[in-house]
C-alpha cells in the first residue's frame, strides 16, 4: 500500500475512534447547518431595567431530521449555567453549551448520538444589558429606567439562545418576571399577571404568538404610560375589533394621540389592498427613549425612536409628516416581512423594498397633502447616484456571514428596490401587480418566500410571463442604471421611437462590462394639448419600436416618472420636450430635470441647453422641480 493511503487510513481510524462532538463539522460562519429545525419556543426572562444584568430561562423544541450527538444555533455575550436535553421519551440529559469565540454561534453536546426526533434543549442564562442597542438593552431617562429589544436582523443572540434566522418560524410562549411596580409589555396580548409572595415581584405571561422568526420577537419593561385608543373596527377582511395601543415614557402619553388617530386608516389601507386581515392579536405603537433605527416591525409591538411617534403642537408640520411616514412603513411590514418572512437576508430587499413602496402608496392615498410620490422619487435620485457608481452592488447580493446581513439594509434594498417595484406596478397595471401580491402573501402566509416566489407569482398574475421575469431580474441581479437614449422618426402616416441602452457613469468613468438590462420604458407622448402612454419592453442593445396615434408632438420617456432608468433625447426631441414642461406632472418635471442635470454631469449636455431649459422648471408650482 502506498504510503499516503496508509496516512489516510491513519487519521480515519483516528477520527473514528474520537467522540462524535470532537470529530463533529466546523462551526457555521454563514446558514446553520440543515437537520435541527426549531419547533416551539418558551422563553422567561427576570427583568429589573434598574440592573445591570437579566436572566433567563429557554426551552426549544427541536425536530432532529438525522441522528445527532450535537446542534448548531446561536448564543453571544450570554453566561449559560445549564444546558440540557430532553429526547422523545422524557429522558433528560445533561448537555454542554460551547460558544465558539465571538462568533455568536453555539454548539450544544449531547454526550451520546440521539436518533432523529424532536428533542427539547433547555437553558438556564443570564447576561449583561447590551450597550450597543441590540438584543435586550436599557436606558435610563432621568431617574427612571427602561429595558427595550431590538433582535433584527442578528441580535436576538445577545437576549436568548436560539435559531438566529428568517427561515424559522415557530410559535413563541413568553412571560416575564419584573418588579411589582414596572409595566412589561410584548408582542401579544397579556394572559394573566401573578405577584410573587413578597410582592415585590411579578410575572407576567402573555399568549403564543403566530409563528415568528427570532429577529421580530420583541418586549419591553419600564414605568411606561399606555393609552388605549379605540379599537380598530371591523371591515370587510378582518371579522374582529383590533386592539390598538400606544406606550411611550413616563409622561409621553398625551403626545401619543395624533398617531394612534391615523393608525386605523393605515391598517384597513393595507387590509383592503392585500385582502389579508392584520394577522397578530393587537397593535402597540411603542416610542422608545433610545433606539438604534428609526422604528422595528415588531409582529404586534412595534418600537419607534420616540422623536418618530411622539407629537405636540409645537411640533413642526415635517414632523407630522416623518411619523405617517415611518408608521406606515412599519405598519406595511406586518404583511410583507411579518406575515411573510424572507427565507435569508439576501432577499431582505423584499421586506423593506415592498414597505417604502407600500407606504408611499398609502400615503398618497390618505394624505395626499404629503406628495408622496414626489418624495418617494426625491429618494430614488438620491439612490441613483450612488447606484451610478461602480463600486455599486447589486439588490440581491449574496449573503456569506454576518458582515454582509448588517449592511444590506441601505439605500440599494431600501430605495432602489422599491422603485424596482414601482415601475414593474406601472408596466403591467396597477390591477394585475395587485392580483400577484395578494396572491403571493396568500400562499406563504406565516411562512416564508423568496424574491423567486414574489416574481412568478407576479408574472403569472400579469399575463407577461417569462419576460416579466426575466425584466425583473435583469435589475434585481444587476448592479447600476441603465442609461436609455430615445429618437424619434416621423414618416407620412408612421412614427417610430428608436430606444438604446446602456449604464449610466458620470463623466470620466469607464466599465469593463456592459450589462443589459430588460427595460420597461412607458412613454408618454404629447398630442395636441392631450397626451397618451405607451410602454415598450427594452431588452436588446437598440430596438425600434412603432408609435400608435402618428407622430406626436413631444415624448417624455418615462410617464409618471415610474421608470428606474435615466434618459436622454436627440438634440430635438429635447428641444421641443422643453417646451412641453408646463403639461407634465411635477414628478415628471423632475425626472426632466435630472435627465438635464445627468446628461450635464456625463458630459453631453452643453452648458447652453442646461440653461435655456431652467426658466420653465423654475416656474413649477413644486420647489422640489
Amino acid at each position: 500500500m502506498p504510503r499516503s493511503c496508509v496516512h489516510i487510513v491513519l487519521l480515519l481510524l483516528l477520527a473514528s475512534a474520537l467522540p462524535a462532538s470532537a470529530a463533529a463539522d466546523a462551526a457555521p460562519t454563514g446558514k446553520l447547518p440543515a437537520g435541527a429545525v426549531p419547533q416551539h419556543y418558551a422563553l422567561h426572562f427576570t427583568v429589573d431595567p434598574r440592573q445591570q444584568r437579566f436572566g433567563g430561562e429557554a426551552r426549544i423544541r427541536v425536530r432532529l431530521a438525522k441522528a445527532a450527538d450535537h446542534v448548531w444555533l446561536h448564543a453571544q455575550a450570554i453566561d449559560i449555567s445549564k444546558a440540557s436535553v430532553t429526547d422523545a421519551a422524557g429522558r433528560v440529559h445533561d448537555a454542554e453549551a460551547v460558544v465558539h469565540g465571538d462568533s455568536g454561534v453555539l454548539e450544544v453536546r449531547f454526550g451520546r448520538v440521539l436518533p432523529a426526533q424532536s428533542v427539547e434543549l433547555a437553558f438556564v442564562f443570564d447576561a449583561p444589558f447590551n450597550r450597543q442597542l441590540e438584543g435586550l438593552y436599557k436606558v435610563t431617562l432621568g431617574s427612571d429606567s427602561y429595558a427595550i429589544t431590538q433582535m433584527e436582523p442578528v441580535s436576538a443572540r445577545y437576549a436568548f439562545p436560539g435559531f438566529d434566522e428568517p427561515r424559522f418560524k415557530t410559535p413563541f410562549d413568553l412571560s416575564l418576571t419584573v418588579p411589582a411596580r414596572q409595566t412589561a409589555v410584548a408582542n401579544t396580548r397579556q394572559l394573566r399577571e401573578q405577584a410573587s409572595a413578597d410582592g415585590k415581584w411579578k410575572t407576567v405571561t402573555f399568549a403564543t404568538t403566530k409563528p415568528l422568526p427570532t429577529y421580530l420577537v420583541a418586549f419591553a419593561v419600564g414605568p411606561w404610560e399606555i393609552v388605549d385608543a379605540p379599537p380598530v373596527p371591523p371591515n370587510a377582511v378582518r371579522r374582529t375589533a383590533l386592539p390598538l395601543r400606544g406606550i411611550g415614557p413616563r409622561g409621553s402619553a398625551r403626545r401619543l394621540a395624533w398617531i394612534l388617530g391615523q393608525t386605523p386608516a393605515i391598517v384597513a389601507f393595507y387590509e383592503d389592498y392585500t385582502a389579508q386581515p392584520y394577522p397578530f392579536d393587537k397593535l402597540d405603537l411603542l416610542g422608545a427613549p433610545d433606539f438604534s433605527a428609526g422604528a422595528m416591525e415588531n409582529a404586534g409591538l412595534i418600537v419607534f425612536r420616540d422623536a418618530l411617534l411622539l407629537l405636540d403642537a409645537d411640533s413642526p408640520a415635517d414632523r407630522y409628516r416623518s411619523v405617517f411616514n415611518v408608521a406606515a412603513h412599519e405598519i406595511a411590514h406586518q404583511w410583507y416581512g411579518d406575515l411573510v418572512t424572507v427565507p435569508w437576508w439576501n432577499d431582505i430587499w423584499l421586506n423593506e423594498a415592498y414597505a417604502t413602496w407600500a407606504q408611499a402608496k398609502a400615503t398618497t392615498a390618505l394624505k395626499p397633502e404629503y406628495h408622496a410620490p414626489l418624495a418617494a422619487l426625491e429618494s430614488r435620485l438620491h439612490v441613483m447616484a450612488n447606484d451610478s457608481l461602480l463600486s455599486a452592488r447589486k439588490v440581491r447580493q449574496p449573503i456569506a456571514g454576518r458582515g454582509d446581513i448588517e449592511t444590506a439594509f441601505d439605500g440599494i434594498t431600501y430605495q432602489k428596490g422599491a422603485s424596482v417595484l414601482a415601475m414593474f406596478e406601472s408596466w403591467v397595471g396597477a390591477d394585475a401587480f395587485r392580483s400577484g401580491m395578494r396572491r403571493y402573501l396568500a400562499a406563504h402566509a406565516f411562512g416564508s418566500g423568496s424574491s423567486d416566489d414574489l416574481i412568478g407569482t407576479l408574472a403569472a398574475a400579469s399575463g407577461k410571463g417569462a419576460a416579466f421575469a426575466d425584466a425583473m431580474r435583469s435589475f434585481l441581479d444587476r448592479p447600476g442604471v441603465p442609461l436609455v437614449h430615445g429618437e424619434l422618426s416621423c414618416g407620412a402616416d408612421k412614427a417610430t421611437l428608436q430606444l438604446a441602452q446602456s449604464r449610466y457613469l458620470p463623466y470620466g468613468v469607464l466599465a469593463g462590462d456592459a450589462p443589459l438590462w430588460s427595460a420597461p420604458v412607458c412613454t408618454r407622448f404629447g398630442r395636441h394639448g392631450g397626451s397618451d402612454t405607451q410602454c415598450f419592453l427594452l431588452s436588446r442593445r437598440q430596438q425600434r419600436f412603432d408609435v400608435a396615434g402618428g407622430c406626436p408632438d413631444w415624448y417624455l420617456p418615462n410617464a409618471d416618472a415610474r421608470g428606474y432608468y435615466r434618459f436622454d433625447l436627440a438634440a430635438a426631441d429635447l428641444e421641443k420636450l422643453r417646451h412641453a414642461v408646463p403639461a407634465l406632472s411635477a414628478p415628471e418635471q423632475l425626472v426632466y430635470a435630472d435627465a438635464l442635470g445627468s446628461a450635464f454631469r456625463r458630459g453631453t449636455l452643453e452648458p447652453a441647453a442646461l440653461l435655456d431649459a431652467m426658466p420653465a422648471m423654475a416656474r413649477s408650482d413644486m420647489p422640489q422641480v
